[in-house]
């Protein structure tokens, strides 16, 4: 680690990239590499004022490619998330801990993937409806109503989209079978990663429907769902009073 250290000093001339700071990042963070005797490299970025935002390890640096346990900290130190990645994708249990260092959330990402690869090698009959004499219910109502409280109430903002700013609109589509299960999700207006599998993750752990029914008859529906991430206003990239940086750490670390 000290000889890849001074190799960078020395030659970061020529080698900007492995030097660690990207001008260029839209983000507006500084970003520092260090290549790792394994061909990895430790990724860590930090505010304008060198705030530790994160740390983790990559891969790949052309593009990007996130590989390996993930550490998010407060403006203060702490560690406020941690998880981790496989080939960039969000895998296993993310961990998002509260003020006070208890639990805030934990999500696990391994049943999702299970679901989609059991979902992709299962047939769906040819006849699926927009539309029935019966449309399925959520909880008993409208699925406007309370499908969308289920998913604001149980998606968790991803911390590196959080720390980086990411947020956006997605349009996940989603099949509710005749026996009321919720099947094949998917997304059909992507965002960055790391929220695509946030939105797969809520609908496929979603309870049961009550099917929709035409003729008296249970059928396959197709529903079609916005969902919207606000992006964070990070201190990072506006700067603000002393106070007001306070508040937001505490907010981010609440997610």
């Amino acid at each position: 680690m000290k000889k890849s250290a001074i190799w960078i000093i020395i030659f970061g001339f020529f080698f900007p990239v492995l030097q660690g700071q990207q001008a260029s990042d839209p983000s507006g963070l500084i970003k520092t590499v260090i290549p790792l005797e394994d061909g990895c490299y430790e990724i860590k970025e930090f505010t304008s004022d060198s705030v530790l935002l994160y740390k983790g390890k990559l891969s790949s640096i052309d593009p990007d490619v996130r590989n390996g346990r993930f550490y998010f900290y407060s403006d203060s130190g702490s560690i406020w998330a941690v998880g981790q990645y496989l080939n960039d994708i969000p895998y296993g249990e993310w961990i998002q801990y509260g003020p006070s260092g208890d639990t805030a959330s934990l999500v696990d990402y391994s049943a999702l993937m299970n679901f989609l690869m059991e979902e992709d090698s299962t047939e769906f009959g040819i006849e699926i409806l927009y539309l029935c004499e019966i449309m399925p219910k959520f909880n008993g109502g409208d699925p406007a109503i309370e499908f969308r409280k289920y998913l604001s109430e149980n998606m968790v903002y991803p911390p590196y989209a959080a720390t980086k700013g990411y947020g956006g609109r997605l349009i996940v589509q989603f099949m509710v079978d005749t026996t009321g299960r919720v099947r094949n999700p998917q997304i059909v207006r992507l965002g960055f990663t790391d929220l695509n599998m946030e939105a797969l993750r809520v609908i496929s752990e979603s309870p049961g429907w009550e099917p929709g029914l035409q003729r008296g008859k249970p059928v396959d529906i197709l529903f079609t769902f916005p969902l919207s991430f606000e992006a964070f206003n990070l201190p990072a990239r506006t700067p603000e009073p002393e106070k007001a940086k306070k508040k937001k750490g505490k907010k981010r670390i609440r997610q």
